[in-house]
């Protein structure tokens, strides 16, 4: 399967096809295959392999690069303060495969460490992936975004264009 997506980097053009595989329910094969089949190797700036949730590589290519952003401050900020006391909840969550794992486990946010346990333990047969139970701060009553902080491009900056292949 193929998709091009526009946007300012590869990156976020690949967080917008994860987002659209789960949206749209698309079929991600486990089968490996070769992405120059689909691809013109020709017009390809840059080549990025990465591992989709262990469901198999996708393939992107940068088809055409964005234009310079020739802005002093290439970020906007939006602050968005929490008023008043500030409450937390100490919760219990599971993260995959090291200690310092990014990747939180599904539903396993919990206020007590056995219920976190439980739930772990039952991921970890079904996936088979390590998961550590790690300590952590819950907000109470307030937003946990405190600032967004978005690229700001030029004005006669445009998209880049990117092609993911599975």
């Amino acid at each position: 399967m193929e998709i091009t997506i526009r946007d300012f980097s590869m990156e976020s053009a690949f967080r917008r096809l994860k987002d659209e595989i789960k949206e749209q329910e698309l079929e991600v094969t486990k089968e490996p295959i070769t992405w120059t089949d689909f691809i013109n190797v020709s017009s390809v700036e840059e080549i990025n392999m990465q591992d989709f949730n262990g469901l198999g590589v996708i393939f992107g290519a940068v088809v055409s690069n964005k234009g310079e952003n020739t802005n002093e401050v290439q970020s906007s900020m939006k602050n968005t303060p929490a008023a008043g006391a500030k409450k937390y909840k100490t919760c219990y969550l599971g993260v995959f495969d090291h200690k310092k794992g990014m990747e939180v486990v599904p539903d396993s946010t919990k206020e007590l460490k056995g219920d976190c346990i439980a739930h772990c333990r039952q991921v970890c047969s079904e996936t088979g992936r390590d998961i550590f139970v790690i300590i952590g701060k819950k907000t109470d009553g307030f937003n946990r975004c405190q600032a967004e902080i978005s690229y700001k491009p030029s004005k006669n900056q445009d998209y880049g264009t990117y092609t993911f292949v599975w």
